[in-house]
C-alpha cells in the first residue's frame, strides 16, 4: 500500500516528481547489476549463502551474530518506549523511591 501512496506521488507533473522517479529507476537498474548478478554468479539464494561462498563460514556466521544482536536492541528499545508511553500520556510519576 505505501508503494500505491508514494507512486501516486511521484505521478505528478512538477520537476521533483519527475526526478525522484527516475531516480528510483536508476537505483532498481544498480540493484539489480550490484546485488542480483552475483547471485546468480555464485548460484546462491541468501546473503548467508553468498557470505559463506564468497568469504567463508566465519564471515557468515559474523553477520548472523550481527544481524542477531542489532534485532534484539531494535526489539527492546521499541518494548523500553512502549512501556513509558503510559506514563508520559497519564502523566504518572516514572520513578518512585522505596522506603
Amino acid at each position: 500500500m505505501a508503494w500505491i501512496d508514494r507512486h501516486a506521488v511521484n505521478t505528478n507533473r512538477d520537476a521533483s516528481g519527475r526526478r525522484e522517479t527516475v531516480l528510483t529507476q536508476l537505483a532498481r537498474v544498480v540493484v539489480a547489476l550490484v546485488f542480483i548478478k552475483p547471485y546468480y554468479d555464485f548460484r546462491v539464494v541468501s546473503i548467508y549463502e553468498f557470505l559463506r561462498v564468497r568469504f567463508g563460514e566465519r564471515t557468515k556466521n559474523g553477520a548472523s551474530a550481527v544481524f542477531l544482536i542489532t534485532r534484539a536492541l531494535a526489539s527492546g528499545t521499541r518494548l523500553y518506549v512502549a512501556r513509558w508511553k503510559p506514563y508520559s500520556r497519564l502523566k504518572w510519576p516514572r520513578f518512585t523511591r522505596r522506603p
